[in-house]
């Protein structure tokens, strides 16, 4: 038992160590952190430098992050904020996931998956990362940008399926061993379970969190922002679901409440120690000599997914009546494979095979590498574009036929109503 505990221990010192001296080094280069967490797994880990050969012990810790993570999600959550991009959530939002999915899981039927695989493929690659596209966004100063609101708007509703999907993919697990009958009765009763748990937990929650920020300790409101947490997956697991979903409708009920912003405060710093633990935990699977040996394979079908992502937006601000500008350069945030498409990969274990996770796992990092330049290089060619082509300078004329001699005001604050 000593034994046990000093490797793990240890294990955890080396993984911290080196991913403190990876992420450093990524940040000086402007890489995403994430990325770094994945290579730190990839270069310590059993088909790495074999530093790491107890990989599960890792695991376990990081399933603590995923929820969190969802968590964290939930007490963010904005229905207001949702409002306000409607338009975008609500059209580019689904229409973008739907049309992902749909091509997706098509290809892959073609490709000989089976349908369970091919749906499980087809969300993993729909869901974009929010953090890489946001942090690009800011930096620019183009939030508000019309550009700007269509990625968030997509982004947002990503967020939102991002736990469905979840949900769904233990079931597609066991599409094969289940009749269509069973399998969408066991559905039902589960979902039905999870309706009855989030209007008992909707009850008890807002009591229980009211009780523990009445305490003039720190550590209550903090250690009982966790258990609530890990409460709810526990319950969520029980009834079959993904125990990550139990955090987010726990996240969600805590966001009604006027403690979300100090819940929040809580759980970041654990959120986001667990959550590394988590991206290294996906690197210490992946199998390098064997990636070394398709590394064309995985290239290649990293670009295809990424012109794929980007023409799906595209043409779904076209479809919105857009300017081509808005969707070139929103194509361009959107083109990745996110964050949470690591956590359905982890889902997906079993459903697909592991040399094509390991492939989607070095796709999906690849492309978050790719974003950065694949968003200048866009604004480089729109730049150009404007001044030779009159499909980008004048697309906006078919929407005001009429218009002439107009004031365009930039900004709406004070002086913009005046």
């Amino acid at each position: 038992m000593e034994h046990t505990t000093t490797t793990l221990v240890e294990n955890i010192l080396l993984v911290i160590g080196v991913s403190i001296l990876v992420v450093a080094l990524f940040q000086r280069l402007r890489i995403p952190a994430v990325v770094g967490f994945i290579l730190t797994g990839v270069l310590i880990g059993p088909h790495g430098l074999g530093w790491v050969k107890e990989a599960e012990t890792i695991q376990l810790l990081a399933e603590m992050g995923v929820v969190l993570l969802l968590f964290s999600l939930g007490v963010e959550f904005s229905i207001e904020r949702l409002l306000q991009l409607r338009h975008y959530v609500l059209r580019a939002g689904l229409a973008q996931v739907f049309a992902t999915v749909a091509l997706c899981t098509l290809g892959a039927l073609l490709f000989g998956y089976s349908l369970a695989q091919a749906l499980a493929l087809g969300m993993i690659i729909s869901l974009s990362s929010t953090a890489v596209g946001v942090k690009l966004l800011k930096q620019r100063e183009e939030l508000d940008s019309t550009h700007g609101r269509m990625a968030v708007g997509v982004l947002l509703l990503q967020d939102v399926m991002a736990p469905l999907f979840m949900a769904i993919l233990p079931f597609l697990a066991k599409a094969d061993a289940l009749s269509p009958v069973a399998l969408t009765g066991r559905m039902g009763l589960t979902l039905l379970g999870v309706v009855l748990v989030y209007f008992m937990a909707r009850g008890l929650v807002p009591l229980i969190l009211r009780w523990l920020m009445a305490s003039d300790t720190r550590e209550v409101p903090v250690l009982g922002s966790l258990f609530i947490a890990l409460l709810m997956s526990i319950i969520t697991q029980r009834l079959g679901l993904s125990p990550a979903l139990g955090a987010f409708v726990a996240g969600v009920i805590i966001s009604e409440t006027p403690y979300s912003h100090q819940i929040t405060a809580n759980i970041v710093p654990f959120r986001d120690s667990f959550l590394a633990l988590f991206f290294i935990s996906i690197g210490l699977l992946v199998n390098l000599q064997h990636l070394f040996g398709v590394w064309w394979q995985v290239l290649g079908w990293t670009l295809l997914l990424l012109a794929l992502k980007w023409a799906i937006v595209v043409g779904v601000a076209y479809l919105s009546r857009r300017p081509l500008r808005v969707g070139l350069i929103a194509g361009a945030v959107l083109a990745n494979i996110g964050e949470f498409s690591f956590v359905l990969m982890g889902q997906a274990r079993g459903l697909l095979p592991d040399d094509l996770l390991q492939g989607l796992v070095a796709g999906t990092s690849l492309s978050i590498l790719l974003t950065p330049l694949l968003l200048a290089a866009t604004y480089r060619l729109t730049l150009y574009a404007t001044g030779h082509f009159e499909l980008i300078e004048r697309v906006g004329h078919h929407l005001h036929p009429t218009m002439r001699d107009h004031v365009i005001i930039v900004g709406y604050g004070l002086n913009g109503r005046n």
